[in-house]
């Protein structure tokens, strides 16, 4: 039986906890709307964050705009709008937040949208 060193021991069980903390913070969503709709609101710390979400609708797309909630004055929104196509069709995104709580606002020019996806 070959031996490990305790560095490779070490490094492989960081490894797995490293995977096991990116893995619980994954915010997952699925919505539907008539119009427009809202995500839950989740509390996400300082740093890169990224995701993916899909849709399907009736039009040839919904728009997905990042905000940051601040109860004491409106919510700023964050980065760019995100198209997503009625198809099925994934995209993908990414933030450099400053951590707080985050939510999206969907918005389509027709009824019975559906979205949903994963943001970590």
């Amino acid at each position: 039986m070959k031996r490990r060193s305790a560095a490779a021991v070490i490094a492989g069980a960081s490894a797995a906890i490293m995977f096991t903390a990116t893995a619980a913070y994954a915010h997952g969503f699925d919505q539907w709307f008539n119009g427009s709709g809202e995500s839950p609101r989740w509390d996400v710390g300082a740093g890169k964050h990224s995701g993916h979400m899909t849709a399907t609708c009736p039009g040839a797309q919904i728009t997905a705009q990042l905000y940051r909630d601040r109860p004491w004055r409106p919510d700023p929104p964050i980065g760019s709008l995100i198209v997503v196509p009625c198809n099925h069709q994934r995209r993908e995104f990414s933030y450099d937040l400053s951590g707080g709580k985050y939510y999206f606002i969907f918005r389509s020019k027709v009824r019975s949208n559906h979205v949903w996806g994963e943001f970590n």
